[in-house]
Order: structure tokens, then C-alpha cells, then sequence
């Protein structure tokens, strides 16, 4: 059976916090670390799943201590994942959550890395150094390291074991006549616009109607906030719900400076919290030209 949660994290000094326990126990090993030591940005390796075509992807999030700070690593020394990068489309903007969140501190499945079934067993390694402390984290694709992304299969709601409860994550699209994308690897688009202008993203948004509370879908919302990028980002709405009607959402975002940027849009159904489904993420580049306001 698979599992709906797992982490595993190390200090780059080598001494394991947790790997393969469960996760709420997982998640106390990080926040005791945190309190007692000090500013914490810790990588998280979620776990393994395949799509469709028979692709593994490897889902990764992370930890960020702070409910009010958020960090910026460039990718490099100090945000890097091995082998083959340090690029592999990992954040560089680390925004922090309030406790009062889904999931608190912890942002999961923000991006996978996508490993062909028939590839090699590699060991991704993805390193974060913040604060004079280095965290990495490896992948690991083992079988207890299999989640159910695409598909809860328990309601982890209910204390006695869960029932099946068959949620799907939404699926999210950048066009209304596109094909969308499902899950933690999600979907993406490109925009241009040029300073002062902001950049508009509309979106579409097709959901299973599950879970239902109090005989009523909870509905899909789309949260937006910056992933990538040189400078500030507005957003008219941090948090978007989806139209009942017309199952679409806008936003614009306003940015401080010309540069490439990437938002990050997360739609869910409100599933829940110690899941790994079900959410879709969204990743508009928006390339923004101009000069910067003086």
C-alpha cells in the first residue's frame, strides 16, 4: 500500500533528523531544530509517483521556520540540486507560511523532478545553505517512498486508519480550450509585459466536486505568489476562488523591476492537510522588460 506522506531530511553534517518515519513526526524533528537553533530553511523530499506515460516524478518542498519572512537563494552554492544542475526547477523565492495554513510551515509537492521509468535509480541530492546552516536532502525511490499524488485513497481525516475517499487533484489550465495539468508536476505558460504594466494571468480550473462538506463541494481555490524572480511581485488577490459558473479566475501581478520572473499558482480542493493530494501547481515565466522606476 502506499504511503500518503513521507519526508526524509539530513544535516549536510550527516546526521539524519528523520527518514521514513512518519510525518507528523517528521515535521516535530524540524520545528524542534528550528526553535532551538535558530532561522531554518530545510529542504523536504516528499516522495515518489508515477504519471500516466509511466514517468516517475520525484516531489520536493520545503520548511520554512518563519510565518513572516521570506528568504531569496539564487540558484548555486546556496540552492542547488545534483546531479545535472544546480538547476532543476527548484524555488528561489522561499515565502513564509502562516501556522494557520494548510500544512503550517511546510509548503509540500512544490515541484517534482521527472525521472523516465526505465532511467538509472539516480539519487537527486537537493542542498539549501541559509543562515550559516546547510540542509540537503536526497531523493529516494524506494517503495516506501511511493505517495498517492493523483489519487487519495484514504481520508487521513478520520483517526482510526482513514476510508477511501477517491479525491482527485484539480485540473488547471492557462487556456480554456488547452489540455491542463494535474498533480504536483503540474502546468506552465509564458507572458510578457513590459514596466509599469502588470502581467494578467486567467486561468481555468475542472475539479471531481470532491470533498464534500456539509453536502456541498468545498470548491477549488488558486493561490498565487512569487517562485523565481529579481524583485518584488503584487498580486491583486493572493488567493483566488474558482468561479462556480464559468470554472474560471484572473490575477495581476505588478512587479518592482525588469527581469524574468516565475509565479507559482496553487490550486486546491481542500483536501486534507497531511496529504499529498489534492493539489495542482501552475508556473507562469512572465518576462518583464522596462526599466525600473527610480
Amino acid at each position: 500500500m502506499r504511503r500518503s506522506s513521507m519526508m526524509a531530511i539530513a544535516l549536510c553534517a550527516g546526521t539524519a533528523l528523520t527518514t521514513g518515519s512518519p510525518l507528523a513526526g517528521q515535521s516535530s524533528a524540524i520545528q524542534s531544530l528550528a526553535m532551538r537553533d535558530g532561522p531554518l530553511i530545510a529542504p523536504v523530499f516528499e516522495g515518489w509517483y508515477k504519471t500516466p506515460d509511466g514517468k516517475i516524478q520525484l516531489s520536493f518542498g520545503y520548511y520554512n521556520r518563519s510565518t513572516v519572512e521570506a528568504i531569496e537563494l539564487p540558484i548555486g552554492p546556496n540552492n542547488k540540486i545534483e546531479p545535472g544542475g544546480p538547476d532543476h526547477g527548484q524555488p528561489t523565492h522561499f515565502r513564509p507560511r502562516p501556522a494557520t495554513e494548510r500544512g503550517g510551515n511546510r509548503l509540500r509537492g512544490v515541484f517534482t523532478i521527472t525521472v523516465p521509468a526505465d532511467a538509472e535509480k539516480k539519487e537527486y541530492v537537493w542542498t539549501l545553505t541559509h543562515a550559516g546552516r546547510t540542509l540537503t536532502v536526497p531523493s529516494n525511490i524506494d517503495p516506501q517512498f511511493e505517495i498517492d499524488a493523483l489519487k487519495e485513497g484514504k481520508d487521513l481525516s478520520f483517526e482510526d486508519g482513514g476510508v477511501p475517499s477517491d479525491n482527485t487533484p484539480p485540473v488547471l489550465k492557462f487556456a480554456a480550450d488547452a489540455a491542463g495539468g494535474i498533480g504536483h508536476l503540474g502546468v506552465r505558460t509564458t507572458l510578457k509585459t513590459t514596466l509599469p504594466e502588470p502581467a494578467t494571468i486567467n486561468f481555468w480550473v475542472t475539479d471531481d466536486g470532491k470533498p464534500v462538506r456539509n453536502n456541498k463541494p468545498v470548491g477549488v481555490t488558486v493561490a498565487w505568489s512569487k517562485y523565481r524572480g529579481p524583485g518584488a511581485v503584487t498580486f491583486s488577490r493572493l488567493s483566488v476562488p474558482i468561479d462556480a459558473a464559468t470554472g474560471s479566475g484572473s490575477v495581476s501581478a505588478t512587479f518592482s523591476e525588469p527581469g524574468d520572473y516565475v509565479l507559482w499558482g496553487l490550486a486546491t480542493d481542500g483536501s486534507p492537510g497531511t496529504s499529498e493530494c489534492c493539489w495542482t501547481n501552475g508556473f507562469v515565466t512572465v518576462l518583464v522588460g522596462g526599466k525600473a522606476p527610480r
